[in-house]
């Protein structure tokens, strides 16, 4: 999908007013490795091995187009919504783990695509800071 989207996105840059493209992937601290390997890390647990996954693998894909797209003017970031309350998994049970409401975490990925996160392009932005590798 990206690649698909990757000649519109360049266009922008010719509109009136000019825009930046930007590419924001959804992220999560869970595909951490730093943090995952921590003892003192909540994500220090075993289980949601194939999410888990799925996220370090997502973590590697954002860094590749960004390096690759820096130098035509592309921002590339990850954005992790943190833990939220959703239909996805059990909404008391999560809100017991500490999740946030749906919109908390919107409004963290709408951060990134705002560009209030763009001092920290390349990276996977949440609402700690900047997420470890």
């Amino acid at each position: 999908m990206t690649e698909t989207f990757l000649p519109l996105l360049n266009n922008s840059k010719s509109l009136s007013p000019p825009r930046t493209p930007r590419i924001v992937f959804v992220s999560s601290s869970v595909g951490s490795l730093s943090q995952a390997a921590d003892p003192n890390s909540k994500y220090h647990h075993p289980g949601a091995n194939e999410y888990r996954a799925s996220k370090a693998a997502l973590n590697m894909l954002m860094v590749q187009y960004w390096v690759r797209l820096k130098g035509e003017g592309f921002l590339v970031h990850g954005s992790d919504p943190g833990l939220v309350a959703t239909d996805f998994l059990d909404r008391e049970q999560v809100k017991k783990r500490g999740a946030v409401e749906e919109w908390v975490g919107g409004e963290r990925v709408a951060s990134v695509v705002r560009g209030d996160r763009d001092a920290d392009v390349g990276r996977v932005c949440g609402e700690y800071g900047i997420s470890p590798w």
